[in-house]
């Protein structure tokens, strides 16, 4: 064997390389990629995608694959937030945005990211059926999340104005918020309904539920243990106050009458008409 790095794929021993790194399958395992580098050839790195060699580049990052079994990839660019050039299989897109934050959904369907165009950001979605769904201008986002069955997607965004942040639920603002410090966010069973807290040093802790506020606390009483009944109805969260001794339990605005010292968790039934803690 020549010096250097190979891939050895179902017994068969590929090309020699100088080095090979990131190699990956796409989710149905019907194609396989990795990034390869010649030091022979000024250091240059490229993408095999089952096997065929692709454009030259100083330097390739970011290796995924998609639901679809398409390759993306970055080139150029020291970090990413760099101007970088994105690659999807051999096609290269617009040289001037910055691409970043890739994010898959668990299974892989559906994946999102970040573009920057001059001095605009935007969180473009792409959702299992191949649409693809952009944000609005906002100074920053974070927190890409999507819903275990990739049908739904989450993130925070912060737009500038006042400290203002924004939870957008499928590409819908849900209300605003000052100075949010830590927030918590929960499907249901079903994905069929979302609760979210969040904890601001102006507002205190607010819980919503489907986009309706339900509840709203000091900034030192605690709020935890979100979950979001089956049938999406309601919203059940423990509440510890400042001044108090024990926890309450809470249904969406409901307190129940009594308190308790400590708890674990809570469950409800498949139907939604029980709940055990």
């Amino acid at each position: 064997l020549e010096e250097g790095f190979a891939i050895v794929y179902n017994g068969e021993v590929g090309k020699t390389y100088g080095s090979i790194e990131s190699f990956t399958f796409s989710p149905d395992g019907e194609n396989f990629a990795y990034i390869a580098k010649e030091y022979a050839v000024d250091n240059q790195e490229f993408v095999v995608i089952n096997g065929k060699e692709g454009k030259q580049y100083n330097t390739i990052s970011e290796l995924n694959a998609d639901a679809n079994g398409n390759f993306s990839y970055y080139v150029g660019g020291d970090d990413k937030y760099s101007n970088k050039i994105q690659v999807i299989n051999e096609n290269e897109s617009h040289s001037d945005p910055s691409f970043f934050n890739y994010t898959k959904s668990p299974n892989g369907k559906s994946y999102s990211y970040q573009i920057r165009e001059k001095d605009k950001r935007h969180v473009v979605y792409v959702d299992k059926n191949g649409i693809e769904h952009r944000g609005k201008d906002y100074l920053d986002s974070i927190s890409f999340t999507w819903s275990p069955s990739g049908d739904h997607f989450f993130y925070i965004v912060h737009s500038g104005e006042n400290g203002n942040t924004y939870i957008v639920v499928d590409g819908v603002e849900q209300g605003h918020y000052e100075n949010v410090y830590r927030y918590l966010f929960k499907w249901n069973s079903n994905e069929n309904a979302f609760a979210y807290k969040v904890e601001s040093d102006k507002s205190g802790i607010t819980v919503v539920m489907n986009g309706k506020e339900v509840g709203n606390f000091s900034v030192y009483d605690s709020v935890s243990d979100l979950v979001v009944s089956p049938d999406g109805g309601v919203v059940v969260y423990s509440v510890h106050k400042q001044n108090e001794r024990g926890l309450n339990v809470f249904i969406n605005e409901v307190k129940s009458p009594l308190q308790y010292d400590n708890f674990s968790g809570f469950v409800y039934s498949p139907d939604s008409k029980t709940l055990a803690y």
